[in-house]
């Protein structure tokens, strides 16, 4: 069997989704040059790790399901539009995370630290919670770009994150398919969590 290419990631609800889709078809209308991710794709990567060998993923998956024992449930909700690097030369326009993003930088570095152990590169970019929409392709400037993304409205309903998926991706001339080869619960305890109103 072939390398698998494999991510870790937070799934998002077909609701949440659908409602950031709204802002995606917005900057789609006005924006030439990017590739938009698809909205059934739409996902909070913890790890990307590239191929990985077959008698490699099942350390994978164990370690992810580690971290998932040790982990709460917790809120997630979205707010604003951003790029990255900066607005003069954006190569990723993004979904920025409001409630969350601390249980999503714990649990990245949970998901790191316990796959570094297994042998697997570090990261080299400090990881910085968001939910990318869109690689921009065209290197010719937007103007005003900033200003259009302050005035697409983004705020999903929170929703709460419950799993921890691996993925494998598969790239295909109509862009990737992703498909779940595990979900694993956060079963940590916390208390007195719900959703807000």
């Amino acid at each position: 069997m072939s390398a698998i290419r494999t991510f870790i990631a937070a799934e998002l609800s077909d609701e949440v989704r659908s409602q950031i889709c709204g802002a995606i078809v917005r900057l789609r209308e006005c924006l030439e040059g990017v590739r938009w991710v698809a909205t059934e794709n739409l996902h909070l990567t913890f790890k990307f790790l590239g191929n990985v060998e077959p008698d490699h993923l099942e350390r994978v998956l164990c370690e992810v399901e580690g971290v998932a024992r040790g982990s709460a449930p917790f809120v997630l909700s979205f707010s604003g539009l951003g790029v990255f690097p900066n607005v003069r030369r954006p190569r990723v326009i993004w979904v920025g995370v409001d409630d969350g993003s601390d249980d999503l930088i714990a649990i990245q570095k949970a998901v790191e630290t316990a796959l570094v152990r297994r042998g697997f590169p570090k990261d080299d970019k400090p990881f910085r919670p968001h939910l990318t929409v869109g690689r921009v392709r065209s290197k010719r400037p937007t103007p005003d770009l900033a200003a259009l993304l302050s005035d697409i409205e983004v705020r999903p309903s929170p929703q709460m994150i419950t799993h921890v998926s691996v993925f494998r991706s598969d790239l295909t001339p109509n862009g990737p398919i992703y498909k779940a080869l595990a979900r694993y619960e956060l079963s940590g305890r916390r208390d007195n969590i719900s959703l807000p109103h």
